[in-house]
C-alpha cells in the first residue's frame, strides 16, 4: 500500500505544471542556448562571430550550474519549457524573419559588447 501511495504520489507531482516549470538558472541558460542555436543556423555569423558568440554561450550556462549538454540534451526538457513561456524565441526557432532578426539583433550586439 506504501508503494502504491508513493508511485500515485510521484506520477502526480510529475504531471503538475510546477514540475515543468524552469528555474530562473534554466531559464537563462535556455536562452543563452537559444540565441546561439538560431544565430548559428539563420543570422549568417562568421567563423569568428561564431565561435565569440559560442564561447560566450558555454559561460553564460555554465554561470547558472549547468553543462550544455543538459541544456540541449539534457533528461528535463529545460528548452522546450523555456520555449513554451517566450513566444518570440520559439517563432524564431520556428523561422518567422521577424522574430530571428530580433535574436539575430541580440546576438550581434552580444557580439559586439565582447570584442
Amino acid at each position: 500500500m506504501k508503494r502504491l501511495i508513493r508511485s500515485a504520489a510521484i506520477m502526480l507531482a510529475a504531471s503538475t505544471p510546477a514540475f515543468a516549470q524552469n528555474t530562473e538558472q534554466e531559464n537563462d541558460a535556455a536562452m543563452a542556448a537559444v540565441i546561439y542555436m538560431t544565430a548559428q543556423k539563420r543570422c549568417n555569423l562568421t567563423t569568428v562571430e561564431d565561435g565569440r558568440l559560442r564561447g560566450m554561450t558555454v559561460s553564460e550556462i555554465e554561470r547558472h550550474g549547468l553543462t550544455w549538454e543538459q541544456v540541449v540534451y539534457g533528461e528535463k526538457p529545460v528548452i522546450r519549457q523555456f520555449l513554451k513561456e517566450n513566444p518570440v524565441y520559439e517563432k524564431a526557432t520556428n523561422n518567422d524573419r521577424a522574430a530571428v532578426k530580433t535574436v539575430c539583433n541580440d546576438a550581434r550586439a552580444k557580439i559586439g559588447k565582447n570584442k
